[in-house]
């Protein structure tokens, strides 16, 4: 499982780089990406993140993070957009998703 990732910032080479190194050396079933995945929940940044964990042709399943969905739409109780919540419907292997919100969890099929 990886945290607070922040897709598409500074440090992302490095987490792309390790990722590609422990999957490649632990050949997992399942790869748990937790939030925040994004620093500002832009559509482009999630399309960007299922291309490449789609790569590994492993299912995934990304929990997102306040920055998320709370940055996606400005409102901080606002649910994900239907556009982001299409991004991870449409990729072929994140097989649901998760919504953290204080101490609970949220998921949904994908």
């Amino acid at each position: 499982m990886w945290t607070e990732v922040y897709w598409n910032q500074p440090l992302y080479q490095i987490f792309h780089y390790t990722l590609e190194h422990l999957v490649t050396l632990t050949q997992p079933d399942l790869i748990t990406v937790a939030g925040d995945l994004t620093k500002e929940g832009d559509a482009i940044v999630f399309k960007d993140l299922c291309k490449v964990m789609d790569s590994y042709k492993i299912p995934w399943v990304p929990i997102l993070g306040n920055h998320d969905h709370h940055y996606a739409t400005g409102d901080t109780s606002a649910a994900l957009t239907d556009e982001i919540v299409e991004i991870f419907a449409d990729s072929e292997f994140c097989t649901t998703f998760a919504i953290a919100i204080s101490k609970w969890c949220v998921s949904s099929a994908g």
